[in-house]
C-alpha cells in the first residue's frame, strides 16, 4: 500500500514538471515567434511601399 502512495505521489510531482517545462517552452516559442513576425510585417509595409513609390516594378 505504501508504494502504491509513493509511487502516485511521484507521478503527480514528474506530471507537474512536466507542466511547468511545457509552459516554459510555450512561452520561449512564443517570445521569438514575436520579433520574427514583426519583421515580416514591417517587409511587407516595406516592399508596399516600394511598389507604391514605384522604385520596384513588381507585378503582383
Amino acid at each position: 500500500m505504501q508504494l502504491e502512495s509513493t509511487k502516485r505521489k511521484n507521478q503527480e510531482y514528474f506530471a507537474a514538471w512536466d507542466k511547468k517545462i511545457e509552459n516554459t517552452w510555450m512561452r520561449l516559442l512564443s517570445d521569438m515567434a514575436k520579433p520574427f513576425i514583426i519583421f515580416i510585417i514591417l517587409n511587407i509595409f516595406t516592399i508596399a511601399i516600394l511598389v507604391k513609390l514605384s522604385i520596384y516594378n513588381f507585378n503582383f
